[in-house]
């Protein structure tokens, strides 16, 4: 995904359509923190029932917001998108997960 630019900018496109809820063109910090509370954990942020959750997002929010501006661009997004894609392909390489197709297919 990340060698292919078509292929990851129709997919952060698609990601950032089905996010901006009020269709603005923006995402403000309650669309993105509804896609931290889904997939935060798997991208190793905390889940949104620990008491440090909300900082946290609120952090990685301020960090993305390249402007400050207290939304995200589809231009922030993408670095967004980019640094979680990256962080996911580092743990697949350092946690590659094994597939027996024999034991699978049975």
């Amino acid at each position: 995904m990340l060698a292919d630019d078509n292929a990851f900018l129709e997919m952060t496109e698609l990601m950032f359509s089905e996010l901006d809820v009020n269709k603005d063109g923006k995402l403000n910090k309650s669309e993105v923190r509804t896609m931290f509370e889904n997939q935060g954990t798997q991208w190793g942020l905390p889940p949104a029932n620990e008491p440090a959750a909300e900082q946290v997002y609120d952090e990685v929010f301020k960090a993305i917001d390249a402007d400050q501006s207290g939304e995200l661009d589809k231009t922030e997004f993408k670095v967004l998108a980019k640094v979680i894609l990256e962080n996911l392909a580092e743990e697949l390489r350092m946690n590659p997960i094994l597939v027996d197709i024999e034991t699978a297919a049975r």
